[in-house]
């Protein structure tokens, strides 16, 4: 991530609640998180959470943040989101 474009977690939730795409590395372990109603969604290709608001602050406290841009390839969040809620159908 290009370090001029990185903002904190308190800028990061306003681009959230404005439904932004966000992306934040860490070992070169690349996640994107995204708001679906009162939770934040991550993913990052090979899985996929959600947190409340309160835990998302809490253990992404420290983490630098970028913006997703539009033409970026993204994990689709929406289809991670059918396939791991198969299991829970079973």
């Amino acid at each position: 991530m290009e370090e001029e474009n990185l903002f904190d977690i308190e800028q990061a939730i306003k681009y959230l609640e404005d439904t932004y795409v966000l992306r934040t590395s860490y070992n070169n372990h690349r996640s994107y998180i995204m708001k679906k109603k009162d939770k934040i969604v991550i993913s990052d290709g090979n899985s996929l959470f959600s947190l409340s608001l309160k835990e998302f602050e809490r253990l992404y406290h420290e983490a630098k943040f970028s913006l997703v841009e539009d033409d970026e390839e993204v994990v689709d969040l929406k289809k991670d989101e059918e396939y791991y809620s198969w299991g829970k159908k079973m």
